[in-house]
């Protein structure tokens, strides 16, 4: 198995497989994203020997350096770390930033306080499940058609349907200075621009079809898989 994780590359590491973890493995295999799980708990370690699909795994503690490593944390694209404690996710996040620089790391978190910490450690993201879990639910009853429709399009039920983020580091040179007017993208591909995200990672909805890419920006689509393909296609983006 080893030989297999050390042919991963632009992967992501998911450190801890209980619920969360669990859920969050399902989604990648989805979207077809390569990943390999950390755990050292001997129920987990079972449940991913039994695992079907089969998964790729290490037996270990996910806050030591050699189980990154050995994870291919140096190649990795992005770090999951879904564990139940707190404090192990923060020492994850702070070893994990030390030994890539470039890595998304994403945490969960369980306490407000905790999530703060992890920012500050080098998360690029942090996602408290429970603070998600209520407001989802009063959401439903607030605007239960809005969100009913954002869980039709996020579903696994509906895998062919996606958001995606083009930046404008991975477009072709000739595409980077035309606004989106001048890119025609709905026309040729059925995709919608439906964000725009600038240098300071604020987002503005529905942008100006005046809008072009500058560094460090990007556009967040929605379409299908067939019309997201033709979009990489028409503009040269790479994942």
């Amino acid at each position: 198995m080893q030989k297999a994780i050390n042919s991963l590359n632009n992967h992501v590491v998911l450190c801890g497989y209980g619920k969360y973890g669990k859920e969050i493995s399902l989604n990648l295999l989805t979207h077809n994203i390569p990943f390999v799980v950390i755990d050292h708990a001997v129920d987990k370690i079972d449940r991913l020997q039994h695992s079907d699909p089969p998964l790729l795994y290490i037996e270990g503690d996910a806050t030591q350096d050699e189980t990154l490593l050995a994870a291919g944390i140096l190649r990795a694209r992005a770090t999951i770390t879904a564990l139940a404690d707190d404090s192990d996710n923060l020492y994850i996040v702070l070893t994990a930033r030390q030994l890539n620089p470039r890595l998304n790391i994403i945490s969960r978190a369980m306490e407000p306080k905790a999530g703060k910490k992890l920012l500050k450690a080098g998360a690029n993201h942090v996602v408290m499940p429970e603070q998600i879990g209520g407001f989802y639910m009063a959401t439903l009853v607030s605007k239960p058609g809005a969100l009913e429709f954002f869980s039709f399009i996020t579903s696994e039920n509906h895998a062919d349907i996606g958001f995606e983020e083009i930046r404008y580091e991975q477009l072709q040179p000739q595409f980077r200075t035309l606004p989106i007017r001048e890119l025609h993208l709905r026309h040729q591909t059925g995709i919608n621009i439906i964000g725009y995200r600038n240098q300071d990672g604020r987002y503005e909805i529905n942008p100006s079809p005046d809008i072009a890419l500058q560094p460090g920006c990007s556009f967040i689509v929605l379409g299908s898989n067939v019309q997201l393909k033709k979009l990489h296609e028409l503009l040269g983006a790479v994942n």
